[in-house]
């Protein structure tokens, strides 16, 4: 009898937590190996963002291509708010190469850019330290430092319900919203300061003309096919094709300190 029973014995010993066994090659993928299975595999579905990131990595050409794509939304997005204030629908007047480097006109949509990226790897770094170092975290947690860096609220072994966002996609949503209003309040700004007279007067002169334009004219911006101007005598926007123009000439700009200069020097001539 004790012949017999040897045999099953022996293979009880043989545990799945051998290193050959096939159950704990997921554990040890990730270090999780005192979180339960349940757990664990909702972990293995949250690191996704490592997974982008060493792609990333070893392919950097489609990294400049993300964020030229993200550059050129930031920019069609900004543009869009700012001809709006001048009644101009910019959509209707781009070409497919004006959607493509909307970014490149302004330089915000880099600071913008930067600021996202910035934010994303500060919120998403404690979470990803924690899928591969969690006993680490957990010995952490037990100092004031630890609770605050690696909030639990935070962990990547929590399960969350649909309404249970994480802290890290709460913080890309509230920064895509305000910068996304950022956006648009510098947008009525300058658009605001043209309004003003504070751009560069210009003035027009019409192809198959050798006469400018009466009046002065602010240039709003350009396209690869139009040219948007604003007329502040009679407050009007305007869009004229290149071809319809000949000549824009710069004028120079006149300040209210200038002219307050020369109508005291005139006062004293007088």
């Amino acid at each position: 009898m004790n012949a017999e029973e040897n045999p099953p014995q022996m293979e009880a010993s043989a545990s799945p937590d051998e290193p050959g066994s096939p159950e704990s090659a997921p554990r040890q993928t990730i270090g999780t190996s005192h979180k339960s299975g349940e757990h664990a595999e909702y972990a293995h579905r949250l690191s996704w963002g490592i997974q982008v990131w060493q792609r990333l990595k070893r392919d950097p050409a489609l990294a400049v291509t993300l964020a030229y794509l993200v550059v050129a939304a930031i920019g069609v997005w900004s543009s869009y708010w700012y001809y709006r204030s001048f009644r101009i629908d910019i959509l209707d007047y781009f070409q497919a190469s004006d959607f493509i480097v909307a970014g490149l006109r302004d330089p915000m949509s880099f600071v913008f850019l930067g600021v996202m990226l910035l934010a994303a790897l500060v919120s998403y770094a404690p979470s990803a330290y924690e899928l591969r170092q969690p006993q680490k975290v957990e010995a952490w947690r037990k100092r004031w430092w630890g609770r605050v860096v690696f909030l639990e609220f935070a962990s990547p072994f929590r399960r969350r319900r649909w309404h249970d966002i994480s802290p890290e996609a709460a913080i890309l949503l509230a920064l895509a919203l305000g910068g996304g209003s950022l956006l648009m309040i510098r947008a009525a700004d300058r658009a605001a300061a043209i309004v003003a007279n504070a751009g560069r007067p210009l003035q027009v002169t019409l192809a198959g003309s050798t006469r400018p334009l009466l009046g002065e004219a602010r240039l709003i911006g350009t396209s690869s096919a139009y040219v948007f101007l604003y007329w502040p005598a009679n407050g009007r926007a305007e869009a004229l094709p290149q071809q319809a123009l000949s000549r824009l000439e710069m004028l120079p700009r006149r300040t209210p300190r200038a002219s307050v200069k020369g109508g005291v020097k005139g006062v004293r001539e007088r």
